[in-house]
């Protein structure tokens, strides 16, 4: 780990900003003061939608992914309407409307 910090500590000049919340970093990426940077996917995407110049690429290794789950508490007092909405939102033509919104993908989404 000492050595990690070393090499940060090298690289610090390289570093335009920490992040502190997402417009921040979008907004640099759009002017050209961040020419790289690490973010959620949503962030690549829309900022490619806006520049196809900019693009997100996953590392080789992977990327990770986010899959949203529903719970039903243990004691709740109608399930069956509880997962007709689980249903509902897993529908092919739902989970499309709600991913092109979001600007991410979903689980049940295929690209």
């Amino acid at each position: 780990m000492d050595d990690v910090g070393k090499t940060m500590i090298a690289c610090k000049s390289n570093i335009k900003f920490y992040w502190d919340n997402k417009d921040q970093l979008l907004n640099g990426m759009r002017t050209g003061e961040v020419v790289g940077a690490m973010m959620w996917d949503t962030g690549g995407w829309k900022l490619n939608s806006e520049k196809p110049e900019i693009q997100y690429i996953a590392p080789k290794s992977g990327a990770l992914g986010w899959i949203d789950t529903f719970a039903i508490p243990a004691k709740g007092r109608n399930d069956a309407a509880a997962y007709a909405w689980i249903n509902f939102n897993m529908r092919p033509e739902v989970v499309a409307k709600v991913a092109g919104s979001a600007g991410n993908f979903t689980c049940r989404q295929r690209r």
